[in-house]
């Protein structure tokens, strides 16, 4: 009875975990994007901030840690913020020469 009810709550732990990986696929997108906005960012005349392309680098290669750690809900938030990063910093630039 004890072995049933463990091999039981086993599926049921096992239905579950692989439930939640279902709902958070690899964010091949968003790395995707990060990718590029980084290289954007590296070729473009008016260079953003380093810190900036050094922090979406960062948090690049930390999404990918995730990735591989089969944790993509908080590598999709890195991805995405890695796309942002650059961009936000290629704002900032153009705002400076505005001026």
């Amino acid at each position: 009875m004890a072995t049933t009810r463990y091999a039981c709550a086993m599926i049921a732990l096992s239905a579950t975990l692989a439930a939640g990986c279902a709902s958070n696929p690899v964010p091949e997108v968003e790395l995707a994007q990060a990718r590029v906005a980084i290289a954007k960012a590296e070729l473009a005349p008016s260079e953003p901030g380093a810190h900036d392309l050094a922090l979406a680098r960062e948090k690049l290669a930390l999404a990918q840690r995730w990735v591989q750690a089969r944790d993509n809900l908080p590598a999709s938030w890195l991805a995405q913020q890695a796309k942002v990063d650059p961009e936000l910093s290629y704002v900032k630039a153009s705002g400076r020469g505005a001026r």
